[in-house]
């Protein structure tokens, strides 16, 4: 004789079958390697910059303080969740800080992106592993740059702070000092985000009373290192 089921019993099968089917998983992104580029409402960094701008005359040296902050979230025109970035710099801890531009990013399970002066780079991609490469400008229009990934897990000694987990995306790795030097590294720090940046972009004199003898006719190089960070 087949088996029957009461309607008590069919009641409690269906409502829990329905309990099933509306489960939402939510994926862990940490895992993926997204908390080095962590996004949430109020975080906060603080740099220290060190930048000079060369002509064939002069060297401008500078130095001041940057402080990044998540102003707000909103919607982008593609539907994806997107981060106000709010920047603001100051020469010393004596003076106020004064907005000095407006960023927006965006985090996805595949890749991290920064919008920077309306120009979007891909910082990082997703599940990440050492050496993994990508087209950092694959959502512009500025050519191929192939962004690598190093030194993935790794303790960094950033000035008087030893960040136990991070990676550097080499982004340019051109070390020429002849014609044309293009070094430009980013430093990012598990649970914390970017914590060091490189750039170092200049053209030398390459006139035969000058070739070979490393005077630079123009560029910047800018040296940036986290100096505080937290969530207003």
């Amino acid at each position: 004789m087949p088996r029957l089921f009461n309607i008590p019993t069919l009641w409690v099968l269906l409502i829990a079958s329905m309990g099933c089917q509306e489960e939402t998983i939510v994926p862990d992104t940490s895992r993926l390697g997204a908390d080095f580029f962590p996004m949430e409402k109020g975080l906060y960094w603080e740099y220290e910059v060190d930048l000079t701008t060369y002509n064939l005359l002069d060297s401008m040296p500078s130095h001041y303080f940057l402080r990044e902050v998540v102003a707000d979230t909103f919607t982008d025109l593609s539907g994806s969740l997107s981060y106000r970035l709010e920047r603001f710099s100051r020469e010393s801890a004596e003076v106020d800080w004064q907005l000095d531009s407006v960023w927006t990013a965006r985090l996805s399970t595949s890749q991290a992106v920064r919008i920077e002066n309306n120009v979007p780079f891909i910082k990082l991609t997703f599940p990440l592993a050492e050496g993994k490469e990508w087209n950092g400008n694959a959502l512009n229009n500025r050519g191929e740059e192939t962004y690598q990934v190093s030194g993935l897990g790794l303790a960094l000694e950033v000035g008087d702070t030893t960040f136990e987990n991070t990676l550097t995306i080499l982004q340019r790795e051109v070390l020429d000092t002849i014609v044309f030097q293009d070094v430009r590294r980013e430093y990012f720090a598990k649970e914390i985000g970017l914590v060091k940046k490189e750039f170092i972009q200049l053209n030398y004199c390459s006139t035969e009373e000058c070739f070979g003898q490393k005077i630079i006719d123009s560029g910047r190089k800018l040296y940036m290192e986290l100096v505080a960070h937290g969530k207003e």
